[in-house]
């Protein structure tokens, strides 16, 4: 596997790794050849001085002030790593036994400390870990500033909170199909808008607004 697919699996893993009770953004996730860092057996959460490791791989994390060494996945089965797709074709996924996080100093340099990690020919990937919230809210910049009270009222600009249309419940149920036409009768449409794009056709006639 690449180390692109492993970024790919290893985000979809650790979007958030507070509930191992480290602090992510003082942390970086790296995935090693088998046998590049080796923990005191039973112990999956130990200090750099407990490792077994090649001296450049210890002079390494000593450069980036590595005050915890965690297995990211402490019962993570090797046997794992194989898989049938569906389509018969075996699958093998990286030995997420070598994943470990790596916990640095408050305001350490984690960018700096990833390019270290990866000059290492241990080091299969590594990469800063990141918290990362999980929704289907929109990023418009409206919604997000709280502009638009209308579909999330949490008592900005002076109103009453929850006085609104319950917007992110709604999409929480569902986000819409491109099956369904919605038709607006109105003269006061900016056929320019950037919302009113290919997927919006007007008959001026009528002034119908079609969106599907």
């Amino acid at each position: 596997m690449t180390r692109y697919a492993a970024k790919a699996v290893i985000a979809g893993l650790f979007l958030a790794t507070a509930l191992h009770g480290g602090v992510p953004e003082e942390e970086v996730l790296i995935l090693t050849k088998p046998g590049a860092i080796v923990m005191p057996q039973g112990k999956t959460v130990v200090t750099l001085e407990e490792i077994e490791a090649m001296s450049e791989v210890k002079d390494i994390l000593q450069a980036i002030q590595t005050q915890e060494i965690r297995k990211a996945m402490p019962e993570f089965d090797p046997a794992d790593t194989m898989r049938t797709a569906p389509d018969g074709n075996i699958a093998r996924l990286p030995n997420f036994s070598n994943l470990f996080i790596l916990s640095l100093p408050p305001g350490a340099d984690r960018d700096s400390a990833v390019v270290l990690l990866e000059s290492l020919p241990q080091v299969i990937y590594a990469e800063k870990n990141e918290r990362v919230k999980l929704r289907v809210e929109p990023n418009d910049p409206y919604f997000e500033e709280g502009r638009q009270w209308n579909l999330k009222n949490e008592g900005q600009y002076g109103g009453t909170s929850d006085a609104d249309i319950d917007a992110p419940e709604a999409w929480d149920i569902t986000t819409g199909s491109n099956d369904i036409i919605v038709g607006i009768i109105d003269r006061g449409i900016d056929e320019n808008h950037k919302e009113c794009g290919a997927t919006r056709k007007f008959l001026p006639k009528l002034f119908w607004w079609l969106s599907y």
